[in-house]
């Protein structure tokens, strides 16, 4: 087994558990909805890779630097992306599954391999290139029910609340 280049993952469905905590990206179902509501948290959960852990590759176009932007599509809850809350840049703005009818920046996605460990398989950033803001477990806590967040950073900084091991479905 080798990195995975994001470049393959149009069309594929994923889940992202952190690196440090193993805790996954979770669109919080606490009332069993198939559809929850626009404003959903994203949170760390137990990673079960249930259907409201998984999210498909869309991709939509590639960046400025020739990788692909994805809309992150949950696959539990029909019609809901992983979104930017409001569309905000700073750090702590709220990761939320929202209702998509397009490709708004808040939902623009660039999935960056950052690293590979056999152990794991490949690392990744998650980078909202608009807001230039990274998926991020808030304070890197292994809490259930910790929020998931934009945060800046970069790909050099390694920061294990934003690394998150990529996991094919």
């Amino acid at each position: 087994m080798s990195m995975i280049s994001a470049h393959d993952l149009e069309g594929k469905t994923v889940a992202f558990v952190n690196f440090a905590t193993g805790t996954a990206i979770d669109l919080k179902d606490d009332l069993g909805f198939t559809s929850p509501p626009d404003g959903t948290p994203c949170i760390g959960w137990q990673a079960h890779l249930n259907e409201n852990q998984q999210w498909k590759c869309v991709k939509y176009q590639h960046g400025p630097d020739d990788q692909p932007q994805f809309r992150l599509q949950n696959i539990r809850a029909s019609g809901r992306a992983m979104d930017l809350y409001n569309g905000g840049t700073s750090d702590g703005t709220e990761i939320v599954g929202w209702q998509y009818s397009g490709f708004g920046g808040h939902q623009l996605w660039c999935i960056r391999p950052v690293g590979y460990f056999p152990a794991h398989g490949t690392i990744v950033k998650i980078e909202n290139i608009p807001a230039g803001t990274f998926v991020t477990l808030q304070g890197g806590s292994a809490q259930y029910g910790t929020r998931i967040v934009g945060s800046h950073g970069s790909l050099n900084d390694l920061r294990t609340d934003q690394l998150w091991i990529l996991k094919l479905i």
